[in-house]
């Protein structure tokens, strides 16, 4: 998960999709990353258990590829919810990135790894790189200069990421 969104940041910079500035570790900041990897953890655990753990499981009794994606399709589906800039991008993408989690599920045959992943990505995008995050509550600073289909603008489910966890599912 953390690979993986260097990866993704690292995309945008060169393609100068996003500014970059490295902020000064502050106890705040640090503060930050503590809270943030015990609150990612939490919503991690919670919605792996659900989705992977149960949808999955339950969906796929018989095509374990059909549970998996139609797991992906419902955990793209309750992010609604908590999305004010939800876009038909947002919805390939949290697709995409559900069908990315179940695919480790399925390989590692177990819970653990999809959890560890979706950890990681979430406190490396946000408490990490605080992609689009107006607050200061992240170490670094990445801001999207301007809205284009490649960074997704505020939305952040741009072709770039897109294109990415194609890459990793098939890759």
């Amino acid at each position: 998960g953390a690979i993986f969104v260097a990866v993704y940041i690292s995309i945008l910079i060169l393609m100068k999709q996003v500014e970059f500035e490295m902020r000064p570790l502050t106890s705040s900041a640090a503060y930050s990353l503590l809270n943030g990897l015990l609150i990612f953890s939490g919503v991690a655990f919670a919605e792996e258990t659900t989705f992977r753990g149960y949808f999955q499981y339950l969906l796929g009794k018989k095509n374990k590829y059909a549970g998996m994606v139609l797991s992906a399709v419902i955990f793209a589906l309750y992010h609604l919810v908590n999305a004010d800039n939800y876009t038909i991008a947002s919805l390939i993408y949290l697709t995409l990135g559900g069908i990315l989690l179940g695919i480790i599920r399925l390989s590692a045959n177990n819970i653990w790894f999809p959890i560890g992943f979706h950890i990681a990505w979430n406190w490396m995008e946000i408490r990490v790189f605080g992609l689009n995050n107006i607050s200061d509550h992240h170490w670094l600073s990445t801001k999207i200069v301007h809205n284009t289909i490649w960074n997704g603008g505020e939305g952040g489910s741009g072709l770039v990421l897109i294109l990415l966890q194609v890459a990793f599912i098939f890759g």
